[in-house]
């Protein structure tokens, strides 16, 4: 699975965690060591997992949090100017439910 912070529409926002927020920021700026551990990367997945400000943004009908391939379209589709748009999907893994999008080019 993807790792979340990079998948995320508010990733690096004010809305983000400002451990992750800072990640971002370093890496923008080159300064973050070039291999970050996986457990420092876990670190930021466990933050983004409980994050309530999340904008999961993927390419396929995959919950980002459990990876279960048990969604269903959520009837919720947003577009924000200049940008295509996007559609809805909820998890229905019962201890995961998760919200999350996917671009309308990338719908199959």
């Amino acid at each position: 699975m993807e790792r979340l912070a990079p998948i995320c529409g508010n990733w690096g926002t004010w809305g983000c965690h400002p451990d992750v927020r800072e990640f971002k920021r370093l890496t923008e700026r080159k300064s973050a060591p070039l291999a970050q551990t996986g457990e420092e990367l876990e670190k930021l997945d466990e933050i983004c997992k409980k994050c309530k400000s999340s904008y999961f943004i993927v390419k396929e009908e995959m919950c980002p949090i459990c990876g279960s391939k048990n969604v269903e379209i959520a009837g919720i589709s947003h577009c924000i100017p200049g940008m295509e748009m996007t559609h809805g999907f909820r998890c229905n893994n019962k201890n995961c439910e998760t919200l999350f999008w996917i671009f309308e080019k990338d719908l199959k």
